[in-house]
């Protein structure tokens, strides 16, 4: 890193390169993933439990219509249970897969957001660099100034020096 002075604030001291820092260079879900699949695991089970109640719905259903024609025949019973345990299945597989899919979803873009914030880390530093060196190529100029207004008014006092043993 480049050397700068005491007037010289870097971009890379502020709260803002240091969240950048941290999210670019984190192991693991940044916060927003994680929040994303905690989010994502109360929407999965509150989908189970929606296709459990319709699959308890459902077998009411098929019971009070067997039961309103006159009864269970024989097998009926175990026919709907089966039914039963296949829409289950089903309807399981169902919602794992849009869990994976989901999850998937938030892998990526926890990864684009971190692949984001190493280009912005990578910029703030290179920006940094310039204006550390735009801060002292400006000190040198002030300190050449100075020197510059020095070495005159030495050269002018000399002048008025020598001129006045002249006359």
């Amino acid at each position: 890193m480049a050397e700068f002075g005491p007037g010289y604030r870097s971009l890379l001291q502020g709260p803002g390169y240091m969240g950048i820092r941290s999210m670019a260079s984190g192991e693991g879900p940044n916060p927003w993933a994680r929040l994303a699949e905690y989010n994502q695991t109360v929407k999965a089970g509150r989908a189970q439990d929606q296709l459990m109640e319709n699959l308890g719905s459902a077998t009411a259903n098929a019971k009070s219509q067997m039961a309103s024609s006159g009864g269970a025949l024989q097998g009926a019973g175990e026919r709907i249970a089966g039914q039963n345990v296949w829409q289950a299945l089903k309807g399981m597989q169902g919602l794992l897969g849009d869990q994976v899919d989901q999850a998937g979803t938030i892998a990526i873009r926890d990864q684009e957001m971190r692949n984001d914030a190493q280009r912005q880390q990578a910029n703030m530093e290179q920006t940094d660099i310039s204006n550390i060196n735009n801060y002292n190529m400006q000190m040198w100029m002030k300190q050449k100034e100075v020197e510059a207004a020095n070495a005159l008014a030495k050269a002018q006092r000399e002048a008025a020096r020598k001129a006045k043993r002249w006359w």
